[in-house]
């Protein structure tokens, strides 16, 4: 604990286990959104990428344009971002319960 409040820039034991589980909190959700937010953008873009992807990698270009293909990317994507807001809420459970 004490290790991870002085990468935060924080002398010894000064941060609070809430404020480094906000911190973690903050981290993984700007990351999965981020994440997530690049899947829905691949899929609107989908004509725009195919092109690029032509020049790019013309064997990737066909597979690409299969709508299989981009469901099962938004698929994946949608599972990690749920995954992910499951495991925060336990994670949150599991640190109340430790520390309250």
């Amino acid at each position: 604990m004490d290790q991870i409040s002085c990468i935060l820039g924080h002398p010894e034991g000064s941060v609070k286990p809430e404020v480094l589980l906000a911190y973690a909190v903050v981290a993984l959700s700007v990351s999965i959104f981020v994440n997530w937010a690049l899947a829905v953008l691949l899929f609107a873009l989908k004509p725009f990428t195919s092109i690029l992807m032509a020049f790019i990698r013309p064997d990737l270009a066909r597979n690409f344009m299969q709508e299989d293909y981009l469901k099962l990317i938004l698929e994946k994507a949608n599972i990690f971002f749920f995954g992910f807001v499951d495991f925060v809420i336990r994670l949150g459970q599991q640190f109340h319960d430790k520390f309250h």
